[in-house]
């Protein structure tokens, strides 16, 4: 996930909401313009010797600094549901920040 993140850093916010989607809040902290994606569900099973049922909380935060340009700063992370690496299927990482491999490219 910290790949994710250090992705990012240099572009204009609008890039990572162009490819997450509209971010869950924006704040102002000590003059400092963050963004947030938060995604957060409870998780509930049944054990089959009991019937019991359990539940866990997920969440992934992903927060976001920009300067007074709008270009991300620094970025960060928590939880227990982040993805372990930036799958570009899922559009996390930013795909400008990953070389393509091109024909005769050596291996």
């Amino acid at each position: 996930m910290n790949e994710v993140m250090e992705s990012w850093v240099g572009e204009d916010i609008d890039e990572v909401i162009d490819s997450w989607g509209y971010p869950t809040k924006e704040r102002t902290v000590s003059g400092r313009k963050l963004y947030y994606w938060v995604d957060d569900s409870k998780y509930i099973s049944t054990t089959l010797t009991t019937g019991l049922r359990y539940g866990q909380k997920l969440s992934c935060t992903k927060i976001f600094e920009v300067d007074k340009n709008n270009k991300i700063i620094r970025g960060q992370w928590k939880g227990n549901r982040c993805p372990k690496n930036g799958i570009r299927g899922n559009k996390l990482i930013n795909p400008k920040s990953v070389k393509v491999k091109q024909k005769g490219d050596e291996i």
